[in-house]
């Protein structure tokens, strides 16, 4: 999880770091369920530690780990507001958000009539952009990103918390997404699949999909 990874038939791992596969689909479809699934999970509960009722952002709320995160949070039971594009709606709406922001056409702070107890930020946007989000924390909220960090500084001065994550490998953790998977709870957003030898392309189009591009083996 540390180190570069590759688009392999096999690869060694230890066995406390795997769980068994969801049941109800497809199992080259569980290949796109674990860093983007889990790095929801860990922004959510292990960092953020969203309960139920509350509210929380997810920028980039269409992308790999986003659209796990909107599913996750609303299993929970917390009120979402995403950020996306116009043509990410129809999915997001389909996983139950409940506010939907157009990053390309509206501003996060125009939109946000109410403070949010929990940001999930996934967006690539530079820190000083990041830092902007904030202002849009209730006292005491807290700002976790696996991507651009937020001004410590000025979280202090708004007596919030930033704290930038990296995802860990859990089999705990997976085994429960699994479990969700199989409840119907929890659905892989697979917007395409290419072949092993058209990696490259799948490259050129990084920051750019929706959902996951599951890579296929012949």
């Amino acid at each position: 999880m540390t180190k570069d990874g590759a688009a392999a038939e096999y690869v060694v791992t230890k066995a406390f770091y795997v769980a068994l596969a969801p049941r109800s689909i497809h199992l080259q479809d569980a290949a796109a369920i674990s860093v983007g699934a889990l790095t929801a999970w860990q922004g959510l509960f292990q960092h953020g530690g969203l309960q139920e009722g509350q509210r929380v952002l997810i920028t980039a709320a269409a992308g790999g780990v986003g659209s796990y995160a909107v599913q996750l949070a609303k299993w929970k039971g917390a009120y979402v507001i995403g950020t996306a594009s116009a043509a990410s709606f129809p999915i997001l709406q389909e996983f139950g958000i409940d506010k939907l922001i157009d990053y390309k056409q509206e501003t996060i702070e125009e939109k946000m009539r109410e403070k949010v107890d929990l940001i999930l930020n996934l967006s690539p946007e530079s820190p000083a952009e990041v830092s902007k989000l904030l202002y849009l924390l209730k006292e005491g909220g807290i700002l976790v990103s696996p991507a651009s960090p937020a001004d410590e500084e000025l979280a202090r001065q708004l007596n919030v918390k930033m704290l930038r994550m990296s995802v860990q490998q859990n089999a705990g953790q997976l085994a429960q997404i699994a479990q969700l998977v199989d409840e119907g709870r929890l659905k892989t957003a697979i917007s395409e699949r290419v072949r092993l030898n058209e990696l490259a392309l799948v490259h050129d189009k990084s920051g750019k999909t929706r959902g996951k591009v599951l890579i296929t083996l012949n």
